[in-house]
């Protein structure tokens, strides 16, 4: 998905409409993708779930940074599991398991990869 991320926690200063945009163009375009694959793939796409989340970007971040820049792509993938929760709640379960990687490359984008748990 041609997603954007940043180091959130690097950009205290921001202002506060800025990153509101920001996130909320995450999410839409998880929520798009996700419209997208239609019927057969949702079928196949249920719960447990484990999610892993590639960051293509030209440069790195560290871990701490890397889980927190994908917090918002997260929220959206899960509540499109768990829809009707609060927002931000959708991932608080144990059904719905994380693993965050990056490459280098361009553009600047994010890979979701859905597998099921053995």
């Amino acid at each position: 998905l041609p997603i954007k991320t940043v180091s959130e926690q690097n950009m205290q200063r921001e202002h506060w409409a800025v990153k509101a945009k920001r996130h909320k163009n995450q999410k839409l375009h998880v929520l798009l993708h996700w419209q997208e694959i239609g019927g057969f793939y949702r079928n196949l796409l249920s719960l447990p779930m484990h999610l892993e989340l590639i960051r293509l970007s030209q440069r790195t971040m560290d871990e701490d940074n890397l889980a927190y820049s994908m917090k918002f792509v997260r929220d959206a993938i899960c509540e499109c599991f768990r829809p009707g929760l609060a927002p931000g709640r959708a991932d608080d379960t144990k059904e719905i398991t994380v693993s965050y990687k990056q490459q280098k490359g361009k553009p600047q984008s994010v890979i979701i990869n859905f597998y099921k748990p053995e």
